[in-house]
């Protein structure tokens, strides 16, 4: 069936199966309003110097077996060639679509938001938002030169962000990495069995943020990508290329990455660019991106942040008369490149939303004073940066707040430079990540058992069968580390598997010994870039909380003796947890914790020497 009109001077329309003509028959009601919001689109691309440059428009369902990606080493979406978008029979014709009774007064509203936000958030190759942006940037202009793949990625992510999509980027070989559905009621059935809460779900793009991408992606230019292995070259592509695509957009603003775009597209149109063009118009258009992302094409360096103390107070009372509550922290950049990350707080009003700063631009070695005022005090507090060797946002603890005391120092909304460093660290720490710390034996995976690592050790993963009863690796917000936060853990044991935290002491002396713990009930909440996530559940009940026993640790010192220490880390407080005082000679010692515990899991995170006496 065939729906046609004009908008916007463009002939638009729309050719479905009458198979399916019921599905689109429930927005016939909305079909004025469904007309002026593609309308709109159309003149906001003119507005932004990137009109839609064909005189028609046509949306076309295609066959659900027909192929819709193309070949080439990314193997992207084709389904948008000049004056066609498509449309796969399993998205929009076959949604399951209900209309509430009695119909609201706003239902148009209501419809032409929800095809807004459904179409936005498209990855399986057919997102209009991406097919439009392809038709006004790419399919006019492109890149050439080392680093053109990754121009163009950034560009036509740019491009769709600026419509109301989100990014839109789709290659069969990131989706033949995701999750099945098979796979996932196989977890949630074993989850409900050994008395899980029955629910598993995987994100179509988690192989994105893999370990084993993310090292990939910090030893590797975007220009140096291995496209003899274009799986791996996607992966980091998509890692990376998104993140300095937002971190453009969010830092420039709308207006000035238009500009930027509009004068690649006016200047090569029907022609190509490179990477040099490109930073020339930049420039021209007052974009700094060298201080905002660095040399994001050539150089594989990220930022690393660390963070202060939060500081809390209770202000003067607002013109208002609503209260209001400063919160500041510093953040420090250590690495010698840009970065930018957003504070994402909430406070404890009841469904409170999640909010954010505005972006924040921090230089190399450098640090910034951020702050922030509500209406109540916070109940969390996060560093979330765009990409940066932190990999994910990271907690802040947020002291309680004299609410009895105002303060009358001026508050600090916003950025201002700051002299603040981190402390330098106390005693000699070994962190699970750090050479001095090994398991023993080493993981081998079985043959035809591929297993991700991460830094030697595998993935954890509870429902893993391969890796059950290894030490295995998993990110925890609340653990040590400089700017990653992980941990090793294994089931328990007969205490055969072992985990050593080696350093040299370098000198005698008597020497105090910490042990880290992180609290296992945090979890990182960053959510998912994509919203295509698949889920299967056969309960709502919560996970039982792990017990972690006492743990079975003993102490090597410089000359081989060894001697057992006891430690109740069910009883421990999550932080340091003193083992002891020792008195111990110059060399290398080694506290050795095995997977012997009557708990549910034994947690390898960090150790700490502090000399006391010499």
């Amino acid at each position: 069936m065939r729906y046609a009109t004009e908008l916007h001077g463009v002939e638009v329309e729309l050719l479905v199966s009458r198979a399916h003509a019921r599905t689109i028959g429930l927005f016939a009601d909305s079909a004025s309003e469904i007309a002026d919001a593609v309308a709109e689109v159309l003149a906001d691309m003119d507005a932004m110097g990137l009109g839609y440059p064909y005189g028609a428009l046509s949306l076309v369902e295609i066959p659900a077996p027909l192929r819709s990606f193309g070949g080439g080493w990314r193997m992207p979406s084709v389904m948008a060639t000049p004056g066609v978008l498509m449309l796969r029979e399993r998205d929009l014709p076959t949604a399951r679509i209900s209309i509430p009774e009695p119909r609201p007064d706003d239902l148009a509203d209501q419809q032409v938001e929800h095809l807004r936000r459904y179409f936005g958030r498209v990855r399986t190759g057919g997102n209009p938002f991406a097919g439009l942006a392809h038709h006004a940037f790419l399919g006019q202009t492109g890149a050439a030169g080392p680093g053109a793949h990754a121009l163009e990625f950034v560009c036509h992510d740019l491009a769709t962000r600026m419509l109301g999509g989100d990014g839109g980027h789709f290659s069969a070989h990131v989706y033949a990495q995701s999750a099945s559905v098979p796979d996932l009621l196989v977890d949630s059935i074993v989850s409900v069995l050994i008395g899980g809460s029955g629910r598993a779900s995987g994100d179509v793009f988690a192989g994105v943020r893999t370990p084993a991408v993310w090292e990939r992606a910090v030893g590797t230019a975007l220009v140096d990508l291995d496209l003899d292995d274009p799986a791996r070259a996607v992966n980091v592509l998509t890692l990376k290329g998104e993140a300095v695509a937002r971190s453009i957009l969010d830092d420039l603003g709308r207006e000035t990455t238009a500009r930027l775009l509009a004068e690649l597209r006016d200047r090569f149109d029907g022609g190509l660019f490179t990477a040099d063009d490109f930073l020339r118009v930049s420039t021209h258009v007052d974009a700094n991106l060298a201080a905002l992302v660095g040399d994001w094409l050539h150089d594989a360096s990220l930022p690393g942040f660390l963070a202060s103390p939060v500081a809390t107070a209770r202000l003067a009372d607002g013109a208002d008369g609503r209260p209001r509550y400063q919160v500041r922290v510093h953040v420090f950049n250590g690495e010698g490149t840009p970065g930018l990350f957003r504070l994402r707080y909430r406070t404890d009003q009841r469904d409170a939303p999640v909010r954010f700063s505005d972006p924040v631009r921090v230089g190399p070695v450098q640090a910034v004073e951020v702050g922030v005022v509500t209406q109540a005090p916070l109940r969390e507090l996060w560093v979330a940066p765009y990409l940066s060797l932190n990999r994910q946002e990271f907690p802040l603890r947020v002291p309680d707040t004299d609410s009895d005391q105002a303060s009358d120092d001026p508050p600090l909304v916003g950025v201002q430079e700051s002299g603040w460093r981190p402390a330098p660290p106390v005693g000699i720490v070994v962190d699970d990540l750090d050479p001095g710390f090994a398991v023993q034996p080493a993981f081998t995976a079985p043959p035809g058992e591929p297993v991700e690592l991460d830094q030697g050790l595998p993935v954890h993963q509870r429902l893993d069968p391969v890796v059950a009863g290894h030490w295995s690796r998993a990110e925890q917000p609340t653990s040590w580390g400089l700017y990653r936060k992980t941990i090793a853990r294994v089931t328990p044991g007969d205490g055969s598997r072992e985990a050593a935290f080696s350093a040299r002491l370098p000198t005698s002396g008597r020497w105090r010994l910490d042990y880290h713990l992180p609290n296992l009930d945090a979890r990182f909440t960053t959510r998912s870039r994509s919203p295509l996530t698949l889920t299967a559940s056969f309960s709502d009940a919560r996970p039982p909380r792990p017990t972690l026993g006492d743990y079975d640790l003993r102490l090597v010192d410089a000359e081989g003796h060894e001697r057992q220490i006891d430690f109740d880390a069910t009883a421990a407080e999550p932080g340091w947890n003193a083992l002891g005082d020792f008195e111990l000679d110059a060399g290398q010692v080694s506290l050795v914790v095995t997977n012997r515990t009557e708990g549910d899991t034994v947690v390898a995170d960090a150790i700490r020497w502090t000399v006391l006496a010499r």
